[in-house]
């Protein structure tokens, strides 16, 4: 069984961290448009607003 896929290391609002598969393809296109660090601060962003939501205005974050 062959399979390609990519992985980000996210860190949680918790202070722990996961591993987020994504399709080889799609990570491709992320590195060549930025940098590691940005990509990392991306995903960090996600998973806060995913484990904690807010609801209200984005002007008010």
């Amino acid at each position: 069984l062959e399979k390609h896929v990519a992985g980000f290391c996210v860190d949680l609002p918790d202070g722990g961290t996961t591993t987020v598969g994504i399709p080889p393809d799609l990570a491709g296109r992320l590195m060549a448009n930025f940098t590691v660090e940005e990509i990392h601060t991306m995903f960090a962003a996600v998973a806060k607003s995913a484990l904690q939501p807010y609801n209200g205005p984005v002007c008010k974050m």
